[in-house]
This record gives structure tokens, C-alpha cells and sequence, in this order.
């Protein structure tokens, strides 16, 4: 992971100076730290087994004084950065953005309660989907999956074929483009996703509706509650 060059490196950059100590090494140090330290120190302890001894219970723990921080290896993106491919990275993270037709897009409202207020509809109405709601279900339900796709730090895009077959959502993610098909009943019928898929060999598609979770022929079903999830 790099744990240890890494907290070295931040004490060089960041302080003045920086004492290391090596408790698996000099095991005798154990008596040394067995004492109160003086709060004017900054303490920084790395280990791959830290957190399991901070959550014995013979060990005291200061509360509300210390930040935990789980490291992880490098993916891709920080290898590039490392390098001083900064650049290269940004545009790789952009596939989406180099080909979007800026004249072609969607308007949502961040807030689905106001969209509905707007719309005059009334909680029961929501709730139990009265008939009433039909020709404007299948809109509420694409905002609220568009809500619970940026909150999770995704940006949405949309395709559509020169035939009109269309998607509702693509987004960019672990370096893959995957198409979100929305449907805001059980009917998960989708002739788009399956163009879609077929012309583009997604590593897999997203159905969301009012299903319970499921994978079936490279097709993953989240229920509409769960979009958050994604």
C-alpha cells in the first residue's frame, strides 16, 4: 500500500520535524509509549492490523480525537497523477463529455417534491398511483432516478439511435459506459436497451422498476427504491 512511505513523505512536506518509530522492529518501544504522551505532538499510528487493536478492549481510545483513514493501492487514476499524467487522466475520465450533442438535452428538477407541487398532485396520489398519474409517472419516476444518480456523484447523459430508439440514462462508471434503462412499473419490457446493448456491447445494462433485484442475460434489475444504490 505504501502506508508507511506515505505518512513519512506527508511529515516531510508538512512539518519541520518528525520522529519515526518502528514498534514491530524494536518491540522494547511498547514501554517507552506506555506512559501519557504530551498533547502538543501530532500522532500518526499505520498499521495493517490498527484497527483491530484500537477495537480491543483492553486498549483505551481517545473519542472525537482521531481520525481514521483506510488506505487502499493505487488504482489507475492515482498511477497516472503519480506520474505527472494529469492531463492523460482528465481525459480518460471524459469519454462521455468529448461526444455529448450540447444541443440535444433533458431538464430535470432536484427536487421531486416540488416537481409534483408544481403539478398539483396531492401525497395519496403519489403513493397509491392513481390512474390520473399515467400520462406523468413515467417522467416523475426518470427525475427521480436522475436525483438519486447525481447525488451518488454520477453525471447523466442520455442516448438516442437516428431511429429513435433511446436510453434514458449512460453513465461513466469503473472506466465503463452502462446504459440505465427506468420503468416506473413492473413491465421492464425495453427494445431500446436491447438495440442499445446489441450495437454496443455494454459490460452490462441496469433495469430499473418496481421488480425485486435480479441478473438475468447481462441485465442487472434494482428495484425503483434501491436507485440509490447504483
Amino acid at each position: 500500500m505504501g502506508k508507511t512511505y506515505s505518512i513519512l513523505e506527508f511529515g516531510r512536506s508538512c512539518y519541520e520535524n518528525v520522529a519515526y518509530f518502528n514498534f514491530e522492529t524494536n518491540p522494547k518501544l511498547n514501554k517507552t509509549f506506555e506512559e501519557n504522551i504530551s498533547p502538543d505532538y501530532h500522532i500518526a499510528a499505520l498499521g495493517s492490523l490498527l484497527g483491530v487493536a484500537a477495537g480491543r478492549a483492553k486498549f483505551s481510545f481517545p473519542v472525537g480525537k482521531v481520525d481514521m483513514k483506510t488506505m487502499y493501492p493505487m488504482d489507475m487514476e492515482e498511477f497516472m497523477l503519480a506520474m505527472g499524467e494529469d492531463a492523460l487522466a482528465e481525459q480518460i475520465k471524459k469519454p462521455l463529455e468529448n461526444y455529448r450533442d450540447i444541443d440535444a438535452f433533458k431538464i430535470y428538477v432536484s427536487d421531486l417534491g416540488l416537481l409534483c407541487a408544481k403539478n398539483d398532485l396531492a401525497a395519496n396520489d403519489v403513493l397509491y398511483m392513481v390512474d390520473e398519474l399515467n400520462d406523468f409517472k413515467g417522467g416523475m419516476t426518470e427525475n427521480y432516478v436522475n436525483v438519486q444518480l447525481t447525488i451518488n456523484g454520477y453525471k447523466t447523459y442520455y442516448w438516442k439511435s437516428p431511429r429513435g430508439a433511446e436510453i434514458d440514462f449512460v453513465i461513466q462508471r469503473d472506466g465503463q459506459l452502462i446504459p440505465i434503462e427506468v420503468k416506473s412499473a413492473d413491465n421492464t419490457r425495453a427494445k431500446s436497451l436491447q438495440v442499445y446493448m446489441d450495437t454496443y456491447k455494454p459490460a452490462y445494462a441496469i433495469k430499473i422498476s418496481a421488480k425485486n433485484f435480479g441478473f438475468e442475460d447481462n441485465k442487472k434489475t434494482v428495484p425503483l427504491y434501491a436507485a440509490f444504490c447504483i
